[in-house]
């Protein structure tokens, strides 16, 4: 595209982007936390993460 201007510019939506709402945000107030524990029996190592999902 050589010679074409950009199209980008600060005030327009671009694919991708998140745009946040202004203020604070909390997320999962007044839930009960859990904490689990997890024991690999296997033979290879595992990777359990915080993003890991669990279904109760």
């Amino acid at each position: 595209m050589s010679g074409s201007s950009s199209q980008f510019s600060p005030g327009k939506l671009v694919p991708g982007a998140i745009n946040f709402a202004s203020g604070e945000i909390v997320m999962n107030e007044g839930r009960e936390a859990k904490v689990i524990s997890i024991k690999n029996t296997g033979d290879r190592p595992i990777q359990v993460g915080s993003h890991f999902h669990v279904v109760w």
